[in-house]
């Protein structure tokens, strides 16, 4: 009998085993800490973010994970760098964090334009004067936001005007 169990404890151990070290667990989008140089983008750039508790930090970070796992983030005739990224996550995190779990249901991509655009998303010629906006009719659940303004407005640490935020406050109204 005792033969018996230390039979079925080895068979349950090499089992165990077996699990974690050939089928790990595989990690959910937007699990995972937040890479240190997304941090020091963070906290070189967001003023909202700097003054938080480190308890708090790793919430927004947390909640920044969830959401570049969620939304698509494509550069149309540009790059997408990592600051890009960041400031896009964060922009859309400020004006939600003190609802926990709140996300934008509706917001599937984030287009970023190389500068500003007109209302026909055009980038060249005249009339360009959109910095960002969010789409409605066949553009619903897309986002476009012009990569000078993004930079341009976290750079300005008067707190005045930023249009990436303006528009995920637009998300949270709808």
């Amino acid at each position: 009998m005792e033969l018996a169990l230390s039979i079925v404890i080895v068979l349950i151990f090499l089992g165990l085993l077996v699990r974690v070290f050939l089928f790990p667990k595989k990690k959910l989008p937007g699990e995972g800490p937040l890479s240190q140089s997304y941090r020091l983008i963070l906290a070189a750039q967001a003023d909202f973010y700097s003054q938080l508790s480190p308890a708090q930090k790793l919430e927004f970070e947390n909640s920044m994970q969830l959401f570049l796992a969620r939304v698509k983030i494509t550069g149309i005739n540009t790059s997408v760098e990592d600051i890009d990224r960041v400031l896009i996550a964060a922009s859309a995190i400020i004006p939600i964090f003190a609802f926990p779990g709140w996300e934008y249901p509706d917001l599937n991509e984030v287009l970023v334009y190389p500068d500003y655009f007109n209302e026909s998303f055009a980038q060249k010629g005249p009339e360009r004067d959109t910095m960002g906006l969010v789409g409605s009719g066949p553009f619903q659940g897309i986002m476009i936001l012009s990569k000078k303004q993004l930079r341009d407005d976290f750079e300005n640490k008067t707190g005045k005007g930023n249009t990436a935020l303006h528009e995920f406050v637009h998300l949270v109204d709808k």
